[in-house]
């Protein structure tokens, strides 16, 4: 019992200690020393020979929680979604082997559990939820479609790897009921990774008007040039997009191009800026700016 009570400090205290070890070690080595050497010898039998069945079960599904839960920090560190294979599935023939004892293949189905919960996340993320964070802009439209198509094609090279084929594989073999929504699923992740790229295709070509609008540190009048590229943009971009030609997407794009003329003319005619000068150039200023807002509506 001495020896149990020390493996459990000792892993509880890795638990507690993961942040600062986090701060002076390379986070992939640490999971690489956690999933190659600490595991191993935790699930070792001779080395849970004296432990009472309750207690390996709860080391074992302890540690299994903590690497997965590190690489999931490290993917996101990194800015993507790493779905985290049980530590013992190294090989198929070890997977196949294990299938048929219960607590093997309870540990399969909490990993489908796990991934399904991560992949829902980036599938239900869209350019809209950046209004909740404040004004984003077209700037910002361009960058969240670059990382979620970064994101699904990490999501979709791990689904159609080896060893995520073998898991699944054995659970059909064991008829397991997480099997037929995660194979639909993954067709999710196979439309939404296309969609993705479409629209990072697609939106490249409105995208340096779009730079102009957002970063230009011209006047007004000459940004407001760029507003018919934009449109015309636009306008290629809903005919031959097969996924970006929906109200809901031209809306929450018009709503960004809005932002960046209200940011520019928020520049142009800063709130300070007005007060300093006389009444008729600060008039003429506001002026200015309402008709570059009407220019755009004009253009649209």
């Amino acid at each position: 019992m001495i020896q149990v009570r020390r493996v459990i400090l000792f892993f509880f205290f890795k638990q507690k200690t993961a942040y600062e070890m986090l701060r002076s070690l390379v986070g992939s080595e640490m999971c690489i020393r956690d999933r190659n050497v600490f595991y191993p010898i935790i699930s070792n039998p001779m080395n849970q020979s004296l432990w009472p069945d309750v207690v390996s079960r709860a080391v074992m599904e302890k540690c299994r929680r903590f690497i997965s839960q590190l690489l999931v920090l490290l993917g996101e560190i990194k800015g993507q979604t790493i779905l985290p294979l049980p530590p013992d599935t190294g090989s198929s023939s070890k997977i196949q082997s294990a299938s048929t004892e219960k607590e093997r293949l309870h540990s399969l189905e909490d990993a489908v559990v796990s991934w399904t919960q991560q992949i829902r996340t980036v599938l239900k993320a869209d350019p809209e939820q950046l209004f909740e964070s404040g004004n984003p802009g077209t700037t910002q439209h361009m960058q969240f479609w670059e990382a979620k198509a970064a994101n699904l094609n990490c999501i979709n090279d791990q689904l159609r790897g080896p060893k995520v084929r073998n898991i699944v594989k054995v659970l059909s073999m064991a008829k397991s009921s997480y099997v037929p929504a995660f194979s639909r699923l993954c067709e999710e992740v196979q439309y939404a990774k296309e969609e993705a790229n479409s629209n990072v295709q697609f939106l490249a070509v409105p995208n340096k008007s779009f730079t102009v609008l957002a970063q230009s540190e011209e006047g007004l009048e000459e940004i407001g040039i760029s507003f018919r590229s934009v449109m015309h943009g636009l306008m290629l971009t809903w005919k031959y997009s097969p996924h970006f030609n929906t109200p809901a997407r031209l809306v929450v794009l018009m709503k960004m191009i809005s932002n960046d003329l209200i940011t520019q003319g928020m520049k142009q005619g800063a709130s300070d800026a007005l007060f300093d000068l006389e009444p008729a150039e600060a008039l003429d200023l506001v002026k200015g700016v309402l008709a570059e807002c009407r220019r755009l509506h004009g253009d649209y």
